[in-house]
Order: C-alpha cells, then sequence, then structure tokens
C-alpha cells in the first residue's frame, strides 16, 4: 500500500522508538530478549561480534568481544543450540526463577523458618519449583517433605540441588491430590511445620494462591496439634488507580478515520460480559499508572483455622486520596508470615508523585471501571463502594465497585 515507503510502523520500546514517550501505545506489538547462558562483561568501548544461528524452530545468538577486527573471533563457530540440562527452565517460567533470586524475599522466608525450624522438625512443603526445602533442610530440619504432582521434572532439579549440597533430609512425595497422601508416606510421623510460599504454576489471579489453605485442610490428619503454619495468614487487599494507556483494554472505539463504531462496540461489550471474568490478571509494573486512594483490606484468610462453610460477604467504603479518573481497582495478596513479616504479590511501595512500584513477579487482578469515572465531584472526593461475595465452596469471588 505505501509502494514508495514513506509511512513506518515501529515495534520499538519507547526508549529506542524515534518519537519517544509521544510513540503510539501499540501493547500487542512486544519485543523479545535473548538471554545469554552466561552473562558477558563488558566496557565502554569494547567491540563486540554477533553471531545469529537458527534452526526450523528457535533463534540463538553467540557474542564475543574482540579486537579492532572482529572477523576472526574464535568460537563463533560453536553454534550449537543451548539446551537446558538441569530440567529447572523447563517447568519454570521466567518470572518464576526471577523471583527464586530475590534475595530480599529470600531473606524474609530465612527470618521467619529460624523461627520455627528446630533440629527434629519434621516440615511439609506445598508450592510449586520452591527453593524453600532446601532453607529448610540448610536450617537443620529432620525431615522435609516436598509434596508435588506426579511430574518427574519437578522433583529432579530440587533433587539434583539437594544432593549436590549433601542435603539428604528431602524427600519428594508425588501425588495426583494431597487427599491422597497417607501416613505411611511420610513414615508415620507427624508434620510439625507446614510451610507454602506460596506458589503454584496454574495460578492466574492473585487469590489463586488461596490453593495453600484448601491444601493443608486436606493434610489436617497429618497434622501435629501444633503445627506452625507459614504463611499463617492472607489478605485480600485493593486499591484504585488511573493509567496512562491500560485503560484503553476496555475503552470503546467509538470512532476512527471517519467510521462510526458503536455497533461494534456494543457487540463487543455484550460478548465480553457474558465471557470474561470482571478482574483482569495484568503484570502492573508494565503500565504507567498513580494511586487514587490508599491501599485497603478487602479481606483476611486465616490460615490455621478451617475453611468455612459458608459463603463470606464484605462490603465498605473508602475515599479517594486526591483527584483523577478512576480507571480501574488493583487487587492482590500479602501474606503475612509470622505475624513480623510480610510477602506482597502486589504493592511495594509510592513515590512522592502518587506512583506505585509492583512486584514484578506476580500478576495482580484489576477491576476495570468502563464509565472511567472522575474521583472529585460536586461535593469534594467522591468514596469508593465495594461489595465482595467469596464462596469456600469453589474458592470464587465475586465483586462490585461503584463510585458514590
Amino acid at each position: 500500500m505505501d509502494t514508495a515507503g514513506d509511512i513506518v510502523l515501529s515495534t520499538a520500546p519507547t526508549w529506542a522508538h524515534p518519537d519517544g514517550d509521544e510513540a503510539p501505545w501499540r501493547d500487542h506489538w512486544m519485543q523479545s530478549i535473548y538471554y545469554l547462558p552466561t552473562p558477558l562483561p563488558v566496557k565502554q568501548g569494547d567491540n563486540l561480534s554477533f553471531k545469529l544461528s537458527h534452526d526450523d524452530f528457535s533463534l540463538w545468538f553467540n557474542v564475543k568481544t574482540c579486537s579492532e577486527n572482529c572477523d576472526n573471533v574464535k568460537d563463533l563457530n560453536q553454534d550449537n543450540r543451548p539446551v537446558c540440562t538441569c530440567g529447572a527452565h523447563i517447568q519454570l517460567s521466567r518470572a518464576r526463577i526471577r523471583k527464586i533470586n530475590d534475595g530480599q524475599t529470600t531473606d524474609k522466608f530465612v527470618a521467619a523458618l529460624k523461627k520455627v525450624v528446630k533440629h527434629d522438625s519434621i516440615c511439609a512443603i506445598i508450592s510449586d519449583g520452591s527453593h524453600l526445602p532446601l532453607i529448610a533442610a540448610r536450617l537443620g530440619a529432620e525431615k522435609i517433605f516436598n509434596f508435588t504432582q506426579t511430574n518427574f521434572n519437578r522433583k529432579q532439579p530440587l533433587m539434583d540441588i539437594a544432593k549436590t549440597n549433601n542435603l539428604h533430609q528431602i524427600e519428594v512425595i508425588q501425588k495426583r491430590g494431597l487427599g491422597d497422601v497417607l501416613a505411611s508416606d511420610i513414615g508415620n510421623k507427624q508434620i510439625n511445620v507446614l510451610m507454602s510460599e506460596p506458589f503454584f504454576s496454574s495460578t492466574l489471579q492473585p487469590w489463586h494462591d488461596l490453593h495453600f489453605w484448601y491444601a493443608k485442610d486436606s493434610l489436617k490428619q497429618l497434622l501435629a496439634p501444633d503445627c506452625s503454619i507459614l504463611p499463617q495468614s492472607g489478605t485480600l487487599k485493593a486499591m484504585a488507580l488511573e493509567f496512562d494507556d491500560l485503560w484503553k483494554f476496555h475503552a470503546p472505539v467509538v470512532e476512527k478515520e471517519g467510521f462510526n463504531l458503536a455497533q461494534f462496540d456494543v457487540i463487543v461489550q455484550r460478548s465480553s460480559d457474558l465471557a470474561d471474568e470482571r478482574m483482569d490478571p495484568h503484570h502492573l509494573w508494565e503500565y504507567p499508572s498513580r494511586i487514587l486512594s490508599n491501599p485497603f483490606n478487602l479481606m483476611t484468610f486465616d490460615f490455621n483455622g478451617n475453611i468455612p462453610e459458608k459463603s463470606i460477604k464484605k462490603h465498605g467504603s473508602i475515599q479517594f486520596t486526591r483527584k483523577g479518573i478512576c480507571h480501574g481497582i488493583a487487587v492482590w495478596m500479602e501474606f503475612d508470615l509470622d505475624g513480623d513479616l510480610t510477602i506482597s504479590s502486589g504493592l511495594q511501595g509510592v513515590n512522592s508523585t502518587g506512583t506505585p512500584s509492583w512486584d514484578m513477579n506476580a500478576k495482580q487482578g484489576v477491576y476495570f471501571i468502563p464509565e472511567n469515572p472522575e474521583t472529585f465531584g460536586e461535593n469534594g472526593l467522591k468514596m469508593l463502594n465495594y461489595h465482595i461475595h467469596f464462596n469456600p465452596k469453589y474458592a470464587t469471588f465475586q465483586w462490585t465497585f461503584e463510585l458514590k
């Protein structure tokens, strides 16, 4: 169509785009990153030589430093495709590997476990691809049972690391469901420390990690009366936000280039109302936003207690703290490890301009408000009303957020 080549659509991120921050927002155009198998130290002025190789399915690079002439760099012909041999890179996502490498979070787990793990502790871990068994073993626990699904790849990396570090207390119990675990599977011992990050590969929404609570309930016959539960509780939290661009996911098109698309908007909205959940999962660190309220608690779950038999309903109101357009409500989980230490899957902090920082290793839920209402009315800042319905039988939620 553009035979002269005058029109260029760039997929570059804003920091490399010719228009910079003025570049059109195109979230569906993504960039890719190739992680070198071994980091390459470089300094300003170094010459680099790149070699791209490919097969029918993959691309990979070989990068070396060189002198002024990079034509005869050794080893660039060693272009065998990198293959994972440990199993961890096959079963764990990049975000999960980054989370395991998060030193601040690991320090919290170590501090919490030091309080409860003794030389005679019988520990059980319920998490996918977790390093908690290694921490408990290093702290001197007598035995650590790691419960997982029937999947060899989930067992291999953990046991290889444990063997290399002479941590022989760890045993992987593979069952289709935790309800199938028998006392004989754990040597007729009683578990006195039950722990979880929690993290599960099936998690799509923040509250899906409540699976730990249900898993703990399946193991209750194997727990000692004084069993320590880590984390001891989880709180569902929320906060109102104004987004730069993320709100466009649910915004009507209305009119573009002289075409009236109002009827198309109606059809799309009807289909969304029928098929889509009200809460969308997003990595909020990728989407600039500003806070419009303080974070507030929606519901707290006591993991030391039993799962309730009846539904739980909560409602309340909070006042907005600043003027703006309320595009949506962010929702995340905060886990209380031991009464002193908490782990958040969402908000990490807010700077002086009201810009929040988010956990980069988990997705947060976003409840979009299609009307995009202003938070400031005739009588000043408005109120945000919320109604939450939790069905413990199916571990599902129903939400309503509205401005008054």
